[in-house]
């Protein structure tokens, strides 16, 4: 059991430094209590399982049990690596959700007009 919870707070930690830039604007961000998440990250207390399942809902997690097909894929993307950096990067320099939107549409933009040009010359290239 207690492998399950060192695995859930390293995969909290990290998710706060990765998509949120830290633990305070990952509980800003969620609406969630930045002092539950600080106490369940330091050790210093064991939340209730409806607090973690809260916590948990709010991130987007899910919990697979043996014998479950997780639906979701097994690694993470190249493009959806850039899509979490581009977030940082603006959550960092304290920009709205709008404007955090916007941002990461263009750059999903900006992917797909180049992976549909390099798709096209491929394809002129094998037409000759």
């Amino acid at each position: 059991m207690m492998k399950n919870y060192e695995k859930l707070l390293a995969g909290l930690r990290s998710i706060a430094d990765s998509r949120f830039g830290n633990v305070t604007q990952m509980a800003d961000s969620l609406d969630f209590s930045q002092s539950t998440i600080s106490k369940m990250l330091n050790k210093k207390s064991r939340p209730r399982i409806d607090t973690v399942c809260d916590l948990l809902d709010k991130l987007g997690a899910k919990i697979v049990f043996p014998g479950e097909n997780a639906a979701a894929p097994g690694c993470i993307t190249p493009e959806a690596s850039r899509v979490d950096e581009v977030i940082l990067g603006m959550r960092k320099l304290g920009m709205d959700p709008a404007a955090i939107r916007d941002g990461v549409l263009q750059e999903l933009s900006a992917m797909f007009a180049k992976n549909t040009g390099q798709d096209d010359e491929e394809e002129r290239r094998h037409a000759i």
